[in-house]
């Protein structure tokens, strides 16, 4: 019953054009880091946009094997679904490269838009790519060969850089961060995307976990900007259906939304400030000394906002290498899409953390 349920929502869901794409998705999509069986139940629910990338699950099973072995145990048509993808590569080899070892882990011979992952990262990144032998030209070739349909799905979190890119009218849709944290976005570069008619993905709606308290008033906000979906990472079949039902319901964003979501961020704003990790764990790879960054500052954000301080200074007291083990490369800051300062941030959570 709980099923037929899901199934009739995600019927009565509002659909959106991509942009110039044409191609009509609910408003609600999946993200790449969804687990499996979530996968499952959303492509049985009729959800019909996802986001596959390689993110690894704790078992260390690729995003696109994961989609695989899901969409195997459908009756689905390869026609049924819009499916996006990304590549980290700057050079028109290494993206080709890329999509075909895409295409050969998903079994699938096409991706309805494939682009760019994380682009305005760092200095160089974008010209690269955009230049002779870049990314660009790969994609282009890729296109020309009927391996992606569309060139889209660019993405980056510094906005002036990705307005700069956005600006080229190469792509076709865009993946950017969207929630009430993140208002650079949705005051200027949404904008752009919607005069330029490009198909966009509101990625982060819950800012990577910060807005929880009211996850429907956090979706209402995202589906009320100039979007065409919202593609959440949900982590469990009891999100999936949160957000199902949130988005079937979305009918405009209430005063009484904005009010509820107003309130949490001022309560974030006041127990973290300004300099919020995002959780998104990019520093994690680049630090010389294996601290795991991630994992302390969500500690120190268990400690202000949901546990006591004891359980996370227990917790912080058997991470080996922590704070302390900081040489101050620098590293992690180049790293940040948010840019910021992680060393102060690290000594502060040290000095919260550690049992007096």
């Amino acid at each position: 019953m709980a099923g037929n349920n899901m199934r009739e929502l995600v019927q009565s869901m509002q659909t959106r054009i991509l942009g110039r794409t044409g191609l009509k998705v609910k408003i609600l999509g999946v993200g790449g880091i969804s687990p499996q069986d979530v996968v499952e139940k959303a492509l049985e629910y009729g959800l019909n946009f996802y986001d596959v990338h390689g993110y690894k699950d704790a078992q260390g099973v690729d995003g696109r094997v994961r989609f695989k072995n899901a969409f195997g145990k459908t009756s689905l048509k390869r026609e049924d679904v819009v499916l996006t993808g990304r590549s980290a590569a700057l050079t028109c080899e290494e993206l080709l490269k890329d999509l075909d070892n895409a295409l050969d882990l998903m079994k699938m011979d096409y991706f309805d838009i494939y682009g760019l992952y994380n682009i305005t990262q760092a200095a160089g990144r974008v010209e690269k790519a955009m230049g002779p032998g870049g990314a660009l030209e790969g994609l282009k070739k890729a296109k020309a060969a009927g391996k992606i349909r569309f060139i889209g799905g660019v993405s980056g979190h510094h906005h002036k850089e990705l307005i700069r890119l956005i600006k080229t009218d190469e792509f076709d849709a865009v993946m950017v961060a969207v929630n009430v944290f993140d208002q650079d976005v949705v005051s200027e570069v949404l904008p752009v995307t919607r005069a330029l008619n490009m198909g966009t993905l509101a990625m982060k709606p819950f800012a990577k976990g910060i807005f929880i308290s009211n996850p429907k008033a956090a979706l209402n906000y995202v589906f009320s900007c100039d979007i065409s979906a919202a593609i959440p990472g949900m982590m469990n079949l009891l999100e999936l259906e949160c957000n199902i039902r949130a988005a079937a319901g979305f009918c405009g964003l209430s005063k009484a939304d904005m009010a509820a979501l107003k309130k949490e961020a001022d309560e974030i704003s006041k127990t973290e400030g300004t300099h919020i990790c995002r959780q998104c764990g990019y520093c994690v790879p680049v630090c010389e000394q294996n601290i795991d960054i991630k994992n302390i500052f969500y500690m120190e954000r268990q400690a202000n906002r949901y546990y006591s301080k004891p359980w996370a200074q227990e917790a912080y007291e058997k991470v080996e290498n922590n704070a302390t083990k900081c040489i101050e490369c620098g590293n992690c800051e180049k790293e940040c899409p948010y840019d910021l300062p992680i060393r102060e941030m690290l000594k502060k959570t040290h000095t919260d953390l550690v049992k007096p």
